[in-house]
């Protein structure tokens, strides 16, 4: 606990900011301040609730996301004295959820969270103990509080947590525990004037001595884990990550705690745990019902992953071997990022110094019909650099080859100087956001500005970016889609290397970060079956193919361009493996381009198979000469895209310093 004189400091400073905020009009006296400042609180909090908040003395027992999301609510309210405690000083980590700023990091929790209270209510009465709750002074912190708000990490400090509720029923002083669950913000009120076992019984203190967690955490129950939590609960305790946590749940814990205190403080009847689930409340209600209805199959689902633990720390452990050098990490996550055809995330990246790489590409995922001819990894790779361009300043020096297909040859080296502080934050978030977009766009034409933007970005890298949002053209690239994908389609190879590389189950998506899902191809689950019984066998696909499907298919695909603001196709003369990389990086920087701009995009490759198809491409966007080597299908969208997986970073990283 801070000494008299330090919390005396601390309420002056505050004070007299409040006078200097009020125009030095002079110091107000206490009881003007104290109505002006609870008047608003009149009616919807009683008298009786407002006299019982002003008389409440309530311990704050840890102040991170979970109790530092109680105390402005509490204070706003008109809570008459705080102790806080917290051993922690804030971290970058805390600034997306917690009550500080920059300016805060390094500094006690408490200390901070002190400083803001008073700056609210400078005649509140404040404790901070910055040294946390221990053993040996928890029986002090909760004599004398009519109340107490558990936010102790129960998985660093299980001990404490435990001493905590024992002292708490021994003292016959209700305690409310907060837990948040991804979305679902979570209370647990355990009222021991009523009945003083600590936890209700539903935990034991040998639990909590030793620090088993999972036995130490039975009083939360299973049934207030949404579904959609539970993969993130096993996979954090498989692997030791920390737990994630937002601002919407932590806002909504402190809005939830503040009035359940004044509830449980006037001795009135609570249920036991009072939840608020805001991932819940924004969904229809047939996606409500169809998520409480998997609830129990997800739970089943943990359980049986958690029983299967070595298996996934062998592949944590393995991916921690990496020894990725931290400055490159944003470096390797934007080129994780980039896009590629079906997927394939060819990328291989040779750390050679922490400020240089190489980038590559690996054998074992060129797509052999797909690509035979290495202009989509070109391109790919284009993209990728472009993508670490987009992040950091980069100087790249191209491989003198010639044939991509060389065991030699790679895209280049990228000599990397810094971060693009002033613009990482945010193109970094784009970075992320950009995927294909194969929904339903709005048939509104995209403005002008950003389409000269577009055009601009291509100049950059010396090639020509034509858009037309005329119907005629969109209805001829539609026809041109349907001619050139039938084809695509009626060669089995084609289609035996399209299902190769679709991971149709749950399982598959588990063992192969790469290729396409089923949400990303926006099929329905009976078509996903029906392909996935295609793919082990040539005889059923030419059956399949009899039946139609490959006219089906096509149909799909040309559907693309009835749905969507316009066109944009990209031309060059350079179709050198240093001239595709250039066209791919100037298609990374336009689809930036059209992200930033709330655009979606989807890549079109089918019309581009054939130089007799590219050529009628060219013509219907009026380009003189050169050859199209990327299409792409853009609009304002009406659904969010499902990212495609991405693979683990060992995967594409290898550091040979």
């Amino acid at each position: 606990m801070v000494q008299a004189d330090t919390t005396t400091s601390f309420r002056n400073i505050a004070y007299l900011r409040h006078v200097e905020m009020l125009g030095n009009a002079g110091l107000p006296d206490i009881p003007s301040f104290t109505n002006e400042f609870l008047s608003r609180n009149a009616d919807v909090v009683t008298v009786q609730e407002q006299s019982a908040l002003r008389a409440l003395h309530i311990l704050i027992a840890g102040c991170g996301s979970v109790g530092g999301a109680v105390v402005e609510p509490l204070v706003r309210l008109g809570v008459g004295a705080l102790r806080l405690a917290d051993p922690d000083v804030f971290a970058t980590s805390n600034l997306n959820r917690q009550a500080c700023t920059v300016h805060d990091l390094g500094r006690y929790k408490t200390d901070v969270l002190l400083e803001r209270a008073l700056s609210i209510n400078p005649f509140v009465q404040v404790e901070s103990m910055s040294g946390g709750l221990t053993p040996d002074n928890v029986e002090n912190a909760v004599v004398g509080c009519g109340a107490i708000f558990d936010g102790v990490d129960g998985s660093a400090s299980p001990w404490v947590k435990w001493l905590l509720h024992a002292c708490a029923a021994a003292h016959r002083i209700p305690v409310i525990a907060g837990a948040d669950f991804g979305g679902k913000a979570v209370l647990y009120i355990f009222d021991y004037r009523r009945h003083p076992v600590p936890f209700y019984g539903r935990s034991s203190e040998e639990a909590h001595r030793r620090g088993d967690f999972v036995q130490a955490v039975r009083w939360l129950g299973r049934r207030h884990f949404p579904a959609d939590f539970l993969p993130i609960v096993s996979d954090r305790l498989l692997t030791g990550e920390p737990w994630p946590q937002v601002s919407y749940c932590a806002m909504t814990l402190g809005a939830l705690a503040s009035r359940t205190i004044i509830d449980v403080v006037l001795g009135r009847r609570v249920p036991h745990v009072v939840s608020s689930d805001i991932h819940m409340k924004v969904r229809p209600l047939h996606s409500r019902l169809a998520m409480l209805a998997r609830q129990p199959i997800a739970l089943l689902r943990t359980l049986r992953e958690l029983r299967q633990g070595p298996v996934a720390a062998t592949i944590v452990a393995r991916q921690k071997e990496l020894r990725l050098p931290a400055f490159l990490a944003p470096i390797a996550e934007a080129i994780r990022g980039a896009p590629s055809a079906h997927n394939t995330q060819p990328w291989r990246v040779l750390v050679r110094t922490d400020r240089c790489i190489e980038i590559g590409w690996q054998r074992a995922r060129q797509l052999h019909v797909a690509d035979s001819d290495a202009r989509g990894l070109c391109l790919s790779l284009g993209c990728a650099i472009e993508a670490v361009n987009t992040v950091a300043h980069i100087d790249l020096v191209a491989h003198a080859g010639v044939d991509p297909l060389a065991s030699d040859w790679h895209g280049g080296r990228l000599e990397i100087s810094g971060i693009r502080e002033k613009t990482y934050y945010r193109d970094a978030g784009v970075l992320a956001f950009r995927s294909t977009n194969r929904h339903a766009f709005l048939t509104v034409s995209p403005d002008r500005r950003i389409m000269r933007a577009c055009e601009e970005q291509g100049a950059t890298f010396g090639v020509t970016t034509a858009v037309s949002s005329d119907r005629r053209v969109l209805d001829s690239l539609r026809d041109l889609t349907a001619a050139a994908a039938r084809q695509h389609f009626q060669q089995d190879e084609y289609l035996a290397e399209l299902l190769l590389w679709t991971r149709f189950t749950d399982a598959e998506q588990r063992r192969a970060k790469d290729g396409f899902t089923p949400q990303t191809l926006g099929i329905d689950p009976l078509t996903a079956a029906v392909l996935r019984g295609l793919r082990s066998s040539s005889l059923l696909r030419a059956g399949a193919r009899r039946a139609g499907l490959a006219q089906a298919m096509a149909a799909v695909a040309a559907s693309a361009f009835v749905h969507c603001g316009g066109a944009l196709a990209i031309c060059t003369d350079d179709l050198s493996p240093k001239g595709l990389i250039s066209s791919g990086r100037a298609m990374m920087a336009i689809w930036i381009e059209l992200t930033r701009s709330n655009l979606a995009v989807q890549p079109v490759f089918f019309p581009l198979g054939t130089p007799a198809h590219r050529r009628d491409v060219r013509n219907l966007f009026g380009v003189s000469s050169g050859d199209v080597v990327a299409l792409l299908r853009i609009g304002v969208p009406t659904r969010a895209a499902t990212r495609s997986p991405r693979l683990a970073l060992d995967t594409i990283c290898e550091v040979t310093t």
